[in-house]
């Protein structure tokens, strides 16, 4: 640079008034000020620019650094005007790709994730201000995945935009899957049990029910009766708090619903919750298998009542062979035709004939007839008794009397100590309609013998608490080539159609408890049908009396 140009520019200073040396300086003050405040806009724009960038940058960084994919679309059109890094990484595509896609290419289109449903959440997002919805994507590469999708509605520069801001959730729901079907295998368990499960909250409302309680308390899990609230304060009622820190076991426990006695071996439980404590009740029927375990007991009693009665049988048909013996030998002794007693009455001068007068005026022959009958009838009993008692060969190797076999029962029946504690059996009228013949059938003679009983037994403990008529139990036998029917009918109260569908059921009983133990009917049903291969059919009508018909094969 020239050496006079610092002279030159000091003239120049001098000529403007901006130098020290400048002769007009005290003539323009403000125009100096005024350059100065240009030099200070200028560098203030010049800082503004560079914060502007600066937070420019950092907001790309920040936009790009979310880890969510971010859409910027237009609010009327939906056209894709921006996106951020996240959603390149998690859509697969570049920016440039992204922009030039439509919203339904991110899509599975499977319904109903289809337009219909976008335009949906759309337009809800716009009048709410805001939604938030679950959403089947897709990927460049054409996986599937599942996303949450926020939509925002905004105006930046008075242009009408949509945030749209997209979660990947595939964690999430592959998590929520698997607890659901935890959820879902923990509920099957629970009503696959055959234990009653009853589970209640902090207030003790029911809020778990599983099939065993719905079968047992006969009822839709939708609407719990009043029975189940009923049952389960019972059961807490029993219970302390402080018995549930670890659990409260009740076995055998009777209870009475609806007029039924249930044995049931109880559980009880409690869970320490945030929110407060929850009940876990679980509970068994084991009604049948007490009644199952006291019949096993009371046949293990009858085995040994069966083997004492025969000794007992044994020991009295001895003396009963005694009576007999000598009331057959008084007769002999004093028969006047018999040539050894005329002998010897002769040799002590009496006439028998006289005796034999005597006997008969003072009716001693009556009195032996008697001894003798009570005598046969005791003998009879027994036999009757021990025929019935003994344990039967269910192979069918016999051919017996129907009509033998139902005269029998009714001999037994007559002495039953039972039936004579309620009333005299010969009270009953019995009324037998059937032929003067044997009724001849393959079978098993004690296990039919047994069938009678039952219901003959059962018809006269009907008759035993009726008043005001007569007692009547009336038997019919009928017979075709192949079959032979019999029918035992009385004119008792009868039975409803709830008892008629039920009476053949095991346990079930209309007798006060330890008075029946269910088992009868069900027996004589499995004799008749399944060891006979014959029926059994009731008829019956509440007031109208009782009929049995059984229908055996002959062979």
């Amino acid at each position: 640079m020239p050496e006079h140009y610092e002279a030159g520019d000091d003239l120049l200073n001098k000529i403007l008034g901006l130098g020290d040396t400048s002769g007009r300086k005290s003539y323009y003050p403000e125009l100096q000020d005024r350059i100065k405040n240009l030099e200070n806009e200028i560098d203030n724009r010049r800082r503004v620019e560079n914060e502007l960038s600066s937070s420019k940058n950092k907001i790309q960084a920040v936009f790009d650094g979310i880890g969510d994919a971010l859409f910027i679309q237009d609010s009327f059109t939906g056209k894709i005007l921006d996106v951020n890094q996240g959603m390149c990484r998690m859509y697969g595509y570049t920016k440039n790709e992204a922009l030039k896609l439509d919203i339904l290419d991110l899509s599975s289109n499977i319904p109903p994730y289809n337009q219909e449903y976008a335009e949906k959440e759309w337009v809800r997002a716009r009048e709410l201000g805001s939604t938030l919805f679950e959403w089947h994507a897709k990927r460049k590469d054409g996986s599937l995945f599942w996303v949450e999708v926020g939509i925002r509605p905004t105006k930046i520069d008075n242009e009408n935009l949509m945030i749209v801001t997209v979660r990947d959730i595939s964690d999430r729901k592959r998590a929520d899957e698997e607890i659901s079907n935890l959820k879902r295998s923990i509920n099957l368990i629970i009503d696959y049990m055959p234990s009653m499960i009853i589970g209640l909250d902090e207030s003790k409302e029911i809020n778990i029910l599983n099939k065993a309680a719905i079968e047992f308390f006969n009822f839709d899990k939708t609407g719990y009766t009043g029975i189940v609230m009923e049952f389960t304060r019972n059961i807490l009622d029993m219970v302390n708090e402080s018995d549930l820190l670890n659990s409260y076991v009740h076995k055998n426990r009777k209870m009475n619903l609806e007029g039924r006695t249930f044995i049931f071996d109880i559980l009880c439980f409690r869970i320490p919750q945030n929110a407060g404590n929850s009940y876990v009740i679980r509970v068994d029927d084991v009604t049948n298998k007490t009644n199952i375990e006291e019949f096993l007991v009371q046949s293990e009693k009858m085995m040994s009542l069966g083997i004492i009665a025969a000794g007992v049988a044994h020991e009295i048909n001895n003396p009963i062979a005694g009576i007999l013996q000598a009331m057959q030998l008084f007769e002999k002794y004093f028969d006047p035709e018999n040539a050894l007693n005329q002998k010897k009455s002769a040799e002590i001068n009496v006439n028998i004939n006289d005796v034999q007068k005597y006997i008969r005026h003072r009716k001693v022959n009556e009195i032996i007839e008697g001894v003798k009958s009570a005598s046969q009838r005791i003998s009879s009993i027994v036999r009757n008794m021990l025929n019935f008692a003994r344990k039967n060969d269910s192979n069918f190797h016999e051919i017996d009397s129907v009509r033998n076999i139902i005269e029998n029962t009714l001999e037994l029946a007559g002495n039953d100590f039972n039936l004579k504690k309620k009333y005299d059996f010969k009270n009953i009228k019995i009324i037998k309609k059937y032929e003067a013949k044997e009724f001849l059938i393959n079978c098993n003679s004690g296990e039919l013998q047994q069938v009678f009983f039952n219901i003959i037994k059962n018809g006269a403990e009907a008759l035993g608490e009726m008043r005001g008529k007569e007692r009547i139990i009336e038997i019919r036998l009928s017979e075709s080539d192949a079959e032979i029917a019999v029918e035992i009918e009385d004119n008792g109260p009868g039975m409803n159609d709830i008892v008629k569908k039920k009476i053949f059921d095991p346990f079930f009983t209309t007798k006060r408890t330890g008075e029946g133990t269910g088992l009868g009917l069900p027996i004589c049903y499995f004799i008749v049908t399944k060891n006979h291969g014959g029926q059994i059919i009731v008829d019956t009508q509440e007031g109208r009396g009782t009929l049995f018909r059984i229908v055996l094969p002959k062979r």
